[in-house]
């Protein structure tokens, strides 16, 4: 079986889908760590970005729920 990851975002209609995109194709990971350092950087641009804005009420524990690593060949979630 092949070692390939992506992260998905957790949608209201939709459920579990890859929202992540580089270059308009959608991105995949070799490795779950490749895949959570992807997670930790959005998390850290998305943080500064309310910091930059003013604005206060950024719950990074709630945003990161959002998100799960999920190994692609048996569409389980593996973090």
């Amino acid at each position: 079986m092949t070692n390939s990851y992506d992260v998905r975002t957790d949608t209201l209609c939709e459920g579990w889908i890859n929202c992540w995109h580089m270059d308009d194709e959608l991105e995949t990971f070799k490795s779950i760590e490749e895949a959570q350092a992807a997670i930790d950087e959005y998390m850290t641009d998305l943080g500064a970005s309310f910091e930059d804005g003013g604005r206060d009420n950024f719950d990074e524990d709630h945003e990161r729920e959002q998100l799960r690593i999920f190994h692609i060949p048996s569409d389980e979630a593996v973090g």
